[in-house]
């Protein structure tokens, strides 16, 4: 409301049945333009959280007559994503938290081959998604190195988070873009507000991209240990408290 512009972001919310989403929420002028959960926790988060409501398309609200949409993370990675806001929205403000593929496991040689097409993913799911919506995209993106227990396997993560906040016009082309070697920082750009006919059909798949084979294996074992560890530390407490 200070600087009478429109921001947004995501976070662990616990609803009042003591559920946990994570929720984007985006203002213009400080007053609540609209809310989105994410449809899917992508791999280790369905430790933490539990996916969206199905017709909660992405679709925020209309600001200044500016329609306003986002998508977090994978969701760039899933033609549903295309299909809920394709023709819907003028924008889509959103971010990832998008991890990197452990390079120090052997053999070094295909866990480097898979992490540069990870990297490339990061940043064509964007573009993708924004050429297939019609409508430009404003993502803003997590850069660092972390560490962590890798659930269920008797190993540590050591990775990082790939970065790639950038600006793209309507057509999917990148008009600012920064990258996990340049830090932390601000990408600034101009963009045309308005819908744009998508350049070709949404492919009739669920992935839009190819995902590797090992993030293939982390979506489904993670997931699997996930959603049971939430069922019963969460949801279980939730009707036994």
């Amino acid at each position: 409301k200070e600087h009478q512009v429109v921001i947004g972001g995501s976070f662990m919310c616990r609803l009042q049945d003591g559920s946990v989403r994570n929720r984007f929420m985006c203002f213009g002028n400080g007053l609540l333009i609209g809310q989105h959960d994410k449809d899917l926790p992508t791999m280790w988060e369905n430790f933490f959280y539990e996916g969206g409501d199905p017709d909660d398309s992405g679709f925020l609200g209309t600001y200044e007559n500016v329609r306003f949409g986002t998508a977090l993370c994978w969701e760039f990675m899933r033609t549903q994503t295309a299909k809920r806001l394709s023709g819907r929205v003028d924008v889509i403000m959103g971010g990832s938290c998008w991890w990197s593929v452990p390079e120090k496991y052997i053999p070094q040689k295909i866990f480097k081959t898979w992490e540069t097409q990870n990297n490339q993913n990061s940043i064509d799911a964007i573009c993708e998604s924004a050429r297939l919506i019609g409508a430009p995209v404003i993502h803003a993106a997590h850069c660092g190195s972390f560490s962590c227990h890798l659930p269920g396997l008797p190993f540590r993560y050591y990775g990082f988070y790939e970065g790639n906040a950038a600006i793209t016009d309507a057509s999917g082309k990148i008009i600012a873009r920064r990258t996990a070697e340049e830090g932390e920082g601000i990408v600034l750009a101009d963009i045309s507000f308005g819908p744009v006919s998508g350049e070709s059909e949404i492919p009739d798949r669920f992935w839009l991209l190819d995902r590797g084979p090992l993030a293939v294996f982390g979506w489904h074992y993670q997931g699997m240990l996930g959603r049971r560890w939430y069922r019963k530390n969460v949801i279980k407490k939730m009707k036994h408290p």
